[in-house]
């Protein structure tokens, strides 16, 4: 059982009603936490597939205003560098929006001011890009046993 702490207000309400109902108090405490909670949860409905936009379109857009943001970027690097080399900023519709060392924190607070919306969020380097190259095993052709020939 949890113990709650109500306003003698919203207690005085909730006896009156459970007076008037001939019922106890915790009953209609209940009965009105599952209604609310009930009010509260998500509904869920069939979605038809006629409205809603075919995510192909959706990505090729979000890509295209990224690369947008990332020419603007380039474009404003020898700017940015001066004040934010070594951070981590954001770009949205061409402006900064917000910056911060911490390139985690920055992410999280523009998820929550944009949602979705198509944030360029980078670290500032000396140079606009950065080249990645990535290492790993070659997988390599095995010649069966059988067709080996040996020369003299």
């Amino acid at each position: 059982m949890i113990q709650v702490a109500l306003p003698d207000e919203v207690v005085d309400k909730l006896q009156a009603v459970a007076d008037r109902e001939g019922t106890a108090l915790a009953d209609v405490l209940a009965e009105a936490v599952e209604q609310y909670v009930a009010r509260t949860e998500p509904v869920i409905e069939k979605i038809d597939e006629a409205e809603v936009p075919n995510w192909k379109v959706q990505w090729e857009e979000h890509k295209r205003r990224i690369e947008a943001e990332q020419r603007i970027y380039e474009a404003k690097h020898h700017e940015l560098v001066q004040k934010f080399l070594g951070k981590h900023i954001a770009m949205y519709d061409g402006k900064l929006i917000d910056f911060d060392e911490d390139g985690v924190a920055l992410h999280q607070r523009i998820r929550l001011r944009y949602g979705s919306a198509p944030v360029l969020v980078t670290p500032v380097f000396s140079t606009p890009r950065q080249v990645i190259r990535l290492r790993g095993p070659r997988l390599a052709q095995r010649v069966p046993d059988d067709t080996a020939t040996v020369s003299n």
